[in-house]
């Protein structure tokens, strides 16, 4: 094909076959959806945090902090379970969280020095705690859950690590 006959917009394009779309009635689709969450015995552990994020619920904020979990100490490296979630409250913006709130608490034991609004969620990213782990049972609307559907969560943490 000629660098003109490229540019011509009344020229022809190759017939191509139309690909057959499934219908839309198909019940042959992928269904999306979170991974499954890890469950453990309830219990005080050694756990490194892996991840931090900043989430909305009803116009709360919240902080989501995902923990690795190690069965006895951390040094020993035997991991017991990953992506295990730690919820602390932000607020809505308008009021801040205490100091007995679990974030204000969570931030004292990463620098005891800090002041208000200096800590960064990145600067909770990697760091070693001793955390109290639960099983939530019921759902968000009070429901017991299934066996399969119960999971983990840090119910709180207990002391920083060195």
């Amino acid at each position: 094909m000629s660098p003109t006959a490229a540019s011509d917009p009344h020229q022809q394009r190759p017939h191509r076959p139309r690909t057959q779309r499934p219908s839309d009635t198909t019940d042959d689709f992928i269904l999306a959806g979170a991974s499954p969450r890890p469950l453990i015995e309830p219990g005080t552990y050694e756990a490194v945090t892996t991840a931090v994020a900043r989430k909305n619920f009803w116009n709360r904020f919240y902080l989501e902090i995902t923990f690795t979990i190690f069965k006895g100490a951390i040094a020993d490296g035997e991991v017991l379970a990953t992506g295990v979630p730690g919820y602390f409250n932000m607020g809505d913006g308008k009021v801040v969280p205490g100091p007995g709130s679990g974030l204000v608490r969570l931030i004292q034991l990463v620098d005891p020095n800090a002041r208000p609004n200096t800590i960064r969620g990145s600067d909770l990213k990697a760091k070693a705690f001793r955390v109290e782990v639960v099983t939530v049972t019921t759902s968000n609307k009070g429901g017991a859950l299934s066996e399969e559907n119960k999971y983990s969560k840090v119910n709180r943490v207990i002391e920083r690590l060195a």
